[in-house]
């Protein structure tokens, strides 16, 4: 008997970046974005509207000052059904303040 198998494109839907809204000044902080996809998404992201060189499901930012407070976009890229989807969080770097309230930013309804 033949044995078949079927895989279905689809996305890439539900992005989403995790990261707190707030973060303190002088810390090491990774946005993680993520997509429901098949195959596998490709990422690639904007800072301040601004295209960037990162290509990976993370952004990280080595040692944070107010430089890195600003809107980061997360673009999710599917090849096969050319599909992309972007994700907006706003982020915010200040002193003594990085509990932000344990909110995540969190795909919109659509």
């Amino acid at each position: 008997m033949a044995k078949l198998s079927l895989i279905i494109h689809y996305g890439p839907d539900d992005v989403s970046i995790k990261v707190l809204d707030v973060v303190d000044l002088g810390v090491r902080v990774s946005l993680s974005c993520s997509a429901n996809s098949e195959p596998s998404a490709s990422f690639s992201w904007k800072f301040n509207g601004a295209d960037t060189d990162v290509t990976t499901d993370t952004f990280t930012i080595d040692q944070t000052d107010f430089t890195h407070s600003g809107d980061y976009e997360c673009t999710a890229w599917n090849s096969v059904t050319k599909r992309s989807v972007s994700q907006k969080h706003a982020l915010i770097v200040k002193v003594g303040g990085g509990d932000g309230g344990g909110r995540y930013c969190i795909p919109e309804n659509k």
